[in-house]
C-alpha cells in the first residue's frame, strides 16, 4: 500500500504539472542557462493543450489494449510492474527540458520539433503507466488473504490513491511555482522524480500474494470436499457405464 500511495502520487501529479507547463509561456532564449537554470515552459494555448493531452489519451489505449496483455503473460505482472517504474525517473527528469527546445524557436513559433520531442516524451510516460496502473490493479487483489475482505482491500487501496492525488498535487504545485520564480522550470519535476525513485526503491519489498488462497476459514475445508466427492462419483459411474458398453459389443 506504501508503494501503491506513492505511485498513484506521483502519476497524477505529474498530468497536472505537464498542463500547466505546456501552457507556461515560453522563455527568450538569451535568459535561459542550461542544464538547470532556465526558465519558461511551451506556451500552448488551450486548444493544442487539449491536443497534446489527448495524444497522452490515445497512446495509453493502444499499448493497454495490444501490448500489455502479451507482456504480462510472457513476463508477469510483478516483473512488468517493477521494470516499468524505472521509466517514471527518466521522464521526469527530461520533460522540463522541452522548454529549451521551445526557447530554441522563440521567434520563429511552435515547429514539428517541438512536437516530436513533446510526443517522445508522452511516449515513455505511457509506456510505464501501461505497465504500473493494471498491474497494480493485479497485485492489490492478489495480496488479499481471503476472498472475503477483497471488498475492503480494494476499498483501502482506492482511498489511499485517492489521498495520495489530493497531497501529491499540492505541494508539486508549490514546489513548482517557487522554481518559476527561482528562473529553474524544472524544480517541480526534478523532485518528482526523486519521489519516482523512492517507488522504485518501495517497490522491492512488494510480493505477489495468493489471490485469496493464503488462508482458510473453518468449515471451507469440508465443502471443498463435499464438491470433490460428487465430482468423483460423477467420473466414477462414467467409467463403469463405458466399461459395460465395452463388454456388451
Amino acid at each position: 500500500m506504501l508503494a501503491h500511495f506513492i505511485i498513484a502520487g506521483h502519476l497524477s501529479t505529474f498530468s497536472n504539472l505537464w498542463a500547466i507547463f505546456l501552457s507556461t509561456p515560453v522563455e527568450a532564449p538569451e535568459n535561459q542557462n542550461p542544464p538547470l537554470h532556465f526558465n519558461g515552459g511551451l506556451g500552448m494555448q488551450p486548444r493544442d493543450v487539449g491536443f497534446a493531452m489527448s495524444i497522452l489519451g490515445a497512446i495509453g489505449v493502444v499499448l493497454q489494449m495490444a501490448i500489455y496483455p502479451m507482456f504480462n503473460d510472457r513476463f508477469g505482472t510483478i516483473k512488468i510492474w517493477r521494470g516499468a517504474l524505472y521509466v517514471f525517473p527518466l521522464v521526469y527528469v527530461l520533460a522540463p527540458f522541452l522548454s529549451l527546445v521551445a526557447s530554441a524557436n522563440y521567434h520563429g513559433g511552435k515547429t514539428a520539433l517541438v512536437w516530436l520531442a513533446m510526443s517522445g516524451v508522452l511516449f515513455l510516460f505511457v509506456v510505464g503507466r501501461t505497465g504500473v496502473t493494471p498491474a497494480t490493479t493485479l497485485l492489490i487483489n492478489d495480496c488479499t488473504p481471503h476472498p472475503s475482505v477483497r471488498g475492503t482491500i480494494h476499498t483501502a487501496g482506492t482511498v489511499i490513491g485517492n489521498l495520495s492525488r489530493s497531497v501529491f498535487p499540492i505541494v508539486a504545485f508549490a514546489i513548482f511555482g517557487k522554481g518559476l520564480e527561482m528562473g529553474v522550470v524544472g524544480l517541480g519535476f526534478w523532485c518528482l522524480a526523486c519521489v519516482a525513485v523512492l517507488a522504485c526503491a518501495a517497490s522491492q519489498w512488494v510480493r505477489e500474494g495468493g489471490n485469496g488462497n493464503e488462508i482458510r476459514l473453518p468449515g471451507e475445508e469440508e465443502e471443498e470436499e463435499e464438491q470433490q466427492e460428487p465430482s468423483a462419483a460423477g467420473r466414477g459411474g462414467a467409467a463403469t457405464n463405458g466399461s459395460a458398453e465395452n463388454r456388451t459389443v
